[in-house]
């Protein structure tokens, strides 16, 4: 497995975690507590959003909105758009392409207004690694080319090298390797002139792959060699495991076995020390194919078990996927066939899993690479007529020449006539067989998505059959509703009423995820509350909270030494005790919110998720709450207010989710649902639904 061209994102360093960055980031943050200028604040904010837009969404999302949010107050526009940048970064290294363009769009917009030059230069580049990403090469092409121009024109050496980088890993999807290796080169050109270590690095890396690409094995070890020794010298360990990962399969090909395996085994150890999942994969891989080759099969599938079992945790299903075929064959080269056919079945099952995730996007890919190859295949056919025609016409205007001219004239003009019609013939039997093929694999894909479909509706059947009805939620809480939206079929978010003698509980979670990996979260939260509820006996919320987290982390082995889940859930739980006009509630991340005389009143939650990283011995804290009747207990997930809409396509935020909920507080329960579903339909308008929603009103 050898590891893709670097992709540079302009003006962002990919981080890799040193220490000395880190305290650089800790002290950024200690720096937005205290009072400081406006101006020194946001550059803070936008230095914290690049520096955690790599590896942590949520942090780099958190700082960039607030950072938008200051510019905007200020007027500063030039900031306002690098912040708007980095969300969009952030989105891109997350693979939500869509959002990631939004921004970049709406930053591009900006700096199109002020004149920014490099700012415009930024913006077209990363628009341009957003269509690479996509497949549209044409697209990311011209946006490379106008980032290019801008550079040049202002004489921005270091953006410069960046496009080229980009144009280099262009070339390297379209497999056009002389071209991307020209480009390669001149980035690494100007990363010495500008003596820039990290850009040298990268680009001698990315030469190297190239040089692999071509079989030119020994120049492809030299770049590889110059990559590790600036690696080394900056104690960049991020990028001396990608090139020893790198070295160690390029001295298998060659089959210099000791060098490989201790490059490998090298990578492995400096994987250890930084404990990287993700990255083991490839060294396991690598050494298990390493001694495959040299016929020592034992060995080659204890490395690729190993592997298997970081693919599994860092959910790389290709990687498990290679792993089961090569363990098959390994076990079939031994004679134990029944092994190798245990193996075999393993790998079908992943395969199968991987063409199912697949087979969605690839039905509109298909779909549209049939649309256009149908029009550029008329199109030619048109063109193909039409030079019959021009035939035909220039023949007929030789009338006035001899009969002799005539006659040859006539002669070539059936002849090339007969050709024409005989290949336009072939050409439609050529076409009307890539129609039927296509059609044949659209019809599978069809069918295909209808058996996933159906099995997500089942699953949906089953996770409604969990939660509460009407019925029984108005037997709790006669004035109450549930305003229940998921994004998908099935939903991350889930509701949880029950009644435990003379006290009424009602929650809303919100798992990690939505659609299926969301809805298997949910399952669990219900279970375990009912079992805190039931079988532990446990009334007070903070405290079915605290099982609640117990029982989340151990059903996911978080507590198991190497876990890297971090799976969990947000909820609000309130225990009414009606009878005393008195109630208890306890929140992980999520906020209760009451009503009462038209005022708000916010209940805040503890800091602290359910599962994932949050300690066994966590306590929550139990809030004591008195009420009178009439007032209102409203509990939500994130889904209504961080919904997008409105004119400028902008989130519909806390602030204004409060100010519908005063606005109909005096309505009747059921109306009031129907209030807060006609506002966020109309708030989201063409929009996508981002994640699910739920609202749940309590009138006590």
């Amino acid at each position: 497995m050898k590891f893709n061209c670097f992709r540079l994102f302009l003006f962002l360093t990919i981080i890799t975690g040193t220490t000395a960055f880190s305290q650089n980031a800790d002290s950024l943050e200690q720096l937005l507590k205290k009072n400081i200028p406006d101006s020194t604040r946001i550059q803070a904010l936008i230095q914290l959003e690049k520096y955690y837009c790599y590896d942590s969404k949520d942090k780099a999302l958190s700082f960039g909105v607030e950072a938008v949010k200051l510019a905007e107050k200020t007027g500063d526009q030039k900031n306002k758009a690098w912040a708007l940048n980095y969300i969009g970064s952030t989105y891109f290294y997350n693979g939500i392409y869509d959002s990631s363009l939004y921004y970049h769009q709406q930053a591009l917009d900006i700096r199109l207004e002020i004149n920014d030059k490099k700012g415009l230069g930024a913006s077209y580049n990363n628009i341009g690694n957003i269509y690479d990403d996509q497949g549209k090469s044409a697209m990311a092409l011209d946006y490379y080319l106008k980032a290019l121009r801008y550079f040049e024109e202002i004489n921005f050496t270091n953006g410069v090298g960046i496009v080229y980088n980009s144009l280099g890993n262009l070339y390297y999807t379209q497999k056009n390797i002389d071209q991307s290796l020209l480009y390669y080169q001149k980035s690494l050109e100007i990363q010495l002139k500008l003596n820039n270590e990290m850009g040298i690095l990268h680009a001698y890396n990315n030469i190297a792959i190239m040089y692999d690409e071509k079989k030119d094995l020994n120049k492809a070890l030299e770049y590889y060699n110059k990559a590790l020794a600036i690696a080394e010298k900056t104690g960049n360990t991020g990028d001396r495991i990608t090139c020893l990962n790198n070295i160690g399969q390029l001295y298998t090909t060659l089959k210099n076995y000791v060098k490989a395996e201790a490059a490998l085994r090298f990578s492995l150890q400096l994987n250890k020390e930084e404990n990287d999942t993700v990255k083991m994969v490839s060294p396991y891989i690598n050494l298990g194919y390493l001694f495959k080759t040299r016929k020592q099969y034992d060995s080659a599938i204890y490395y690729y078990e190993k592997g298997i079992i970081c693919a599994k945790a860092a959910g790389l299903k290709s990687s498990m996927k290679e792993s089961y075929s090569h363990i098959a064959d390994a076990y079939a080269r031994k004679s134990d066939y029944e092994q190798a056919y245990r193996y075999e079945l393993m790998y079908d099952q992943v395969k199968d899993t991987l063409f199912n995730e697949e087979s969605s996007k690839q039905l509109n890919e298909l779909q549209t690479k049939y649309d256009t190859d149908k029009k550029e295949q008329m199109i030619v056919l048109l063109e193909k007529d039409k030079t019959i025609e021009r035939n035909i016409r220039n023949s007929v205007a030789g009338i006035g020449l001899l009969f002799i001219a005539l006659a040859v004239a006539l002669l070539f003009a059936y002849r090339n006539k007969k050709r024409a019609n005989t290949l336009l013939g072939q050409q439609k039997i050529e076409i009307l067989n890539k129609n039927q093929d296509l059609q044949s694999k659209n019809t599978l894909i069809e069918h295909q998505k209808k058996e996933i479909t159906d099995s997500i509706e089942y699953a949906k059947t089953i996770q409604h059959a969990m939660l509460p009805v009407e019925k029984e939620i108005h037997a709790i809480f006669p004035e109450s509703f549930v305003l229940f939206k998921p994004k998908d079929i099935v939903s991350g978010d889930f509701y949880w009423f029950r009644k435990s003698g003379n006290l009424c509980f009602v929650a809303a979670a919100d798992c990690t995820g939505h659609g299926v990996p969301g809805a298997f979260m949910s399952m669990i939260g219900n279970d375990k509350l009912n079992f805190a509820l039931q079988e532990k006996k446990l009334t007070k919320p903070s405290a079915i909270l605290g099982e609640l987290n117990n029982g989340v982390k151990e059903a996911l082995k978080q507590n198991d030494l190497g876990s890297t889940s971090r799976d969990g859930m947000d909820i609000a739980l309130c225990a009414f005790d009606v009878e005393n006009n008195k109630l208890e509630y306890a929140g992980a991340n999520r906020t209760l919110y009451k009503i009462s005389s038209g005022e708000l009143t916010e209940y805040a939650p503890s800091k602290s998720a359910i599962g994932g990283f949050t300690p066994l011995d966590f306590q929550y804290v139990n809030n004591e709450l008195s009420f009178v009747p009439g007032d209102i207990f409203y509990l939500f997930t994130d889904g209504y207010a961080d919904q997008f809409g409105g004119d400028k396509g902008k989130k519909l935020m806390t602030k204004n989710f409060k100010e519908i909920l005063i606005s109909i507080a005096h309505q009747p329960m059921d109306i009031q649902k129907q209030e807060l579903e006609k506002a966020f339909n109309q708030w989201r308008g063409s929009h996508e639904q981002v994640d699910d929603v739920l609202v749940i009103g309590v009138r006590v």
